[in-house]
């Protein structure tokens, strides 16, 4: 036995648009609206499917705007890992200085300074 979330025909709306629609802010508000039980707040199929949400109505465009959204959320994981690294890099290299494994060379002008 199987439970659905929904189903839809794939002529009439893109897998992927309706996969972001499901986690807009649109769908999330419909959902903590229609939600009942205190414990574990839940809606029901019925609940769910009398949700609206906007779409156009080109399969095209619908593809096109995922596919964008795909992008930005490729790039935000992109950036994220990316800050991740340079995070592991500056931690390193904080601890080495501040163990003094590596020593920062001053210039004249900067040591005078320093000294007075």
């Amino acid at each position: 036995m199987f439970n659905r979330f929904c189903s839809f025909a794939t002529d009439q709306i893109d897998p992927d648009f309706l996969f972001y629609q499901v986690l807009s802010d649109e769908v999330y508000g419909q959902s903590l609206r229609e939600a009942v039980g205190s414990n574990y707040p839940a809606v029901t199929d019925k609940q769910v499917a009398k949700f609206t949400f906007k779409s156009p109505e080109s399969v095209d465009e619908q593809k096109n705007v995922a596919d964008i959204l795909k992008m930005a959320d490729e790039a935000i994981e992109r950036t994220k890992a990316l800050i991740a690294k340079y995070e592991q890099i500056k931690q390193g290299l904080m601890q080495d200085l501040l163990t003094g494994k590596v020593r920062v060379a001053l210039d004249r002008e900067e040591r005078a300074e320093a000294v007075a």
